[in-house]
């Protein structure tokens, strides 16, 4: 039996937006108002806003790379017989950004992300996820994995040795490279 996947969006963000929020206004609430010692007021305060500050830049990340995918997919004008399918849920969780699909048969999974550095030349290790997230996607799906910057300054286009191919370029780039 396979476990029922909600139909609600998916906004990984948005709780780090308002958690942020809140603690940059609990954390001045303290400041200004903390009935003890100033010192231990100012302290107390500060973490609670630094917490907060920290929690709104990784939710501010996020939101920035769901609107440079939109934008690249509301770009990517297809030639004659080919579909895009946005946000495909997985059935091993989580989604693929963008799938290319020609006479009803599945090409391309696509990962989109908002990095403006090429990926071979500034990723660290750690940062690796996006690959491996592709590659498990498609191969969910039996098609080809594909991450793509299309805000990198540079472009060009390289298969990776376990054969994701990476397109840095915009819309039309792609089109070129892939179709």
């Amino acid at each position: 039996m396979s476990a029922k996947r909600s139909t609600r969006p998916f906004h990984p963000w948005r709780s780090g937006l308002l958690v942020g929020a809140a603690l940059l206004i609990v954390g001045a609430l303290v400041i200004v108002w903390y009935p003890g010692h100033p010192c231990r007021a100012a302290v107390s305060g500060l973490i609670l806003m630094l917490a907060g500050q920290r929690l709104l830049a990784s939710a501010w990340a996020r939101l920035h790379g769901k609107w440079v995918e939109r934008r690249a997919i509301r770009q990517l004008n297809l030639p004659e017989g080919w579909s895009a399918r946005a946000n495909v849920a997985l059935h091993s969780g989580g989604d693929i950004d963008l799938l290319l699909v020609r006479d009803s048969r599945v090409r391309f999974a696509i990962e989109i992300k908002a990095a403006r550095k090429p990926i071979l030349d500034s990723w660290s290790s750690s940062s690796k996820k996006p690959l491996r997230q592709v590659i498990r996607a498609a191969r969910e799906l039996s098609t080809i994995p594909v991450l793509w910057l299309p805000r990198a300054r540079r472009r060009r286009a390289l298969v990776l040795s376990d054969d994701v191919i990476v397109i840095h370029g915009n819309a039309s780039w792609l089109r070129q490279e892939l179709l």
